[in-house]
């Protein structure tokens, strides 16, 4: 099925290709699309770490429902980033 998807990185729409498993829960981590307009992987965004503001990108597995949920460590300070699930 046809989904409507935004780019985390530049907001650009465009439409992929899901399948009923990840309409219900994740993405899968092995898709090959990009955002046609800056080639920001589909399923992954750039963040700014809360403690030193190094910007680095994050799998955001369920932000095709529109839910900004994401975990990772800044590469830079260490700190981990959580951003809680909205959905």
């Amino acid at each position: 099925m046809l989904k409507e998807y935004f780019c985390l990185r530049c907001n650009h729409h465009f439409p992929v290709e899901i399948s009923e498993t990840e309409l219900r829960g994740s993405l899968a981590s092995n898709r090959a699309e990009t955002c046609p307009k800056c080639a920001q992987p589909v399923g992954t965004g750039p963040i700014h770490c809360r403690h030193c503001s190094n910007e680095f990108v994050l799998d955001f597995p369920h932000q095709h429902v529109g839910c900004d949920v994401a975990r990772g460590d800044c590469p830079v300070c260490g700190k981990e980033y959580v951003s809680l699930c909205v959905c």
